[in-house]
């Protein structure tokens, strides 16, 4: 019985249910449960350095904690998720940072479908308008997630 009563106590029950909340936004990503689990968290840590708070105290802590870090760290996770850099602009995968260098094919490309190129020692997934046969020196002219665009060099 001891043993069900120390496991009864409202830091661990807050603790589970911290756990559990974590567990449902895993299974439901929306970053909205993710701050109840913290809120959860949070109760957990007063109750244990404070073990007599009431019950009207402790859903008072996780109300007004959870609704605090729903309200302060949703936009910031949101942009960090999304890949927003400080100054709003979207990172990396949609923005070309290698337009204008070269790639050689290696795998021809016919016209308007995919083949390979090698880029910085590796292979990557091009498209061009026309077709362009292997070992021709190719200029990156665009990016499409993960396939670059590509036209044979000195083309306009």
């Amino acid at each position: 019985m001891d043993f069900l009563k120390q496991f009864l106590r409202a830091d661990i029950l807050w603790f589970l249910v911290g756990v559990l909340l974590f567990l449902f936004e895993l299974m439901a990503p929306g970053l909205v449960v993710l701050f109840f689990g913290l809120g959860a968290c949070l109760t957990a840590v007063l109750c244990m350095f404070y073990p007599d708070i009431s019950i009207n105290s402790q859903l008072l802590i996780f109300v007004a904690s959870s609704v605090v870090f729903l309200v302060c760290l949703r936009w910031w996770l949101k942009r960090v998720f999304r890949g927003l850099t400080p100054g709003g602009k979207a990172m990396g995968i949609n923005r070309c940072e290698y337009l204008g260098e070269q790639a050689v094919v290696k795998e021809r490309i016919p016209a308007g479908l995919r083949g390979k190129v090698e880029f910085h020692g590796s292979d990557w997934q091009a498209q061009a308008e026309q077709a362009i046969e292997p070992g021709t020196v190719v200029e990156i002219v665009g990016q499409d997630n993960l396939i670059l665009k590509v036209r044979p060099l000195g083309s306009k």
